[in-house]
């Protein structure tokens, strides 16, 4: 906008100094009407796309660009009558100053802008760095809880699980242990209830053995007291 303002101001002082004939004024006119809708166009892009707060100073550009053009009109009408004075006057006054109003309240907006764009930055970075941190605290949460669920199973399941097997392993070697967690009511207990009856089961056939094996050793021994009677006549 700010260059459309200066291109437009370039225009006036070339027609003011530099009109010869028909045709160069034409021309001057025309180029002074493409810079017009240039600069209308960049205005109101610039209202579409401006933040709420900056709708008001949005308008009053408008209104700027409508006074400068006012003041050009003027300017090109005092020119085409021959009123040179007129037309100077107008140059270095009303021209001059709507030209100058506008590049300023351009330059105000820029300025405006930047600041809001840095606001919604450092906006932006906070938020990202909170994002960052709540990321961070709900990742360290998650850990927490695999970890707590982790210790709830090895204690509930893995520590019980192994010591039924180092019972189970025992009984098979002939020990004789006690079979733990045979009160409790889920899978564990139903597995170590099953062990308690291969315990007892286990048992049972040893006290069997035993027993057939005393008498194999009275029959034995009988066996060998006769033999050596009927050897000793």
């Amino acid at each position: 906008m700010i260059d459309e303002v200066k291109e437009t101001r370039i225009i006036v002082y070339t027609y003011y100094a530099a009109v010869g004939t028909k045709q160069e004024e034409a021309d001057i006119r025309e180029r002074l009407a493409k810079t017009r809708a240039a600069l209308a166009k960049s205005v109101e892009e610039y209202k579409q796309v401006a933040d709420e707060d900056f709708k008001d100073d949005a308008e009053v550009l408008s209104q700027k660009v409508a006074a400068l053009n006012d003041a050009n009109d003027r300017m090109f009408e005092r020119r085409a009558a021959g009123d040179m004075a007129g037309a100077m006057a107008l140059l270095k006054g009303d021209a001059r100053a709507a030209s100058h109003a506008m590049i300023d309240q351009t330059e105000k907006l820029l300025k405006e802008s930047r600041a809001a764009s840095k606001r919604q930055a450092e906006a932006g970075e906070a938020t990202a760095t909170t994002a960052t941190y709540l990321a961070i605290f709900l990742a360290g949460m998650g850990l927490a809880v695999i970890v707590l669920i982790w210790l709830v199973i090895d204690r509930s399941v893995a520590v019980p699980m192994g010591r039924i097997s180092r019972v189970t392993t025992s009984l098979a070697e002939g020990g004789h242990v006690e079979v733990p967690y045979r009160e409790r009511g889920d899978e564990i207990g139903e597995i170590a209830e099953a062990v308690e009856q291969f315990r007892v089961a286990a048992q049972a056939r040893s006290e069997i053995d035993a027993r057939h094996a005393q008498e194999q050793e009275v029959v034995t021994t009988t066996l060998r007291a006769s033999l050596q009677a009927i050897s000793e006549g």
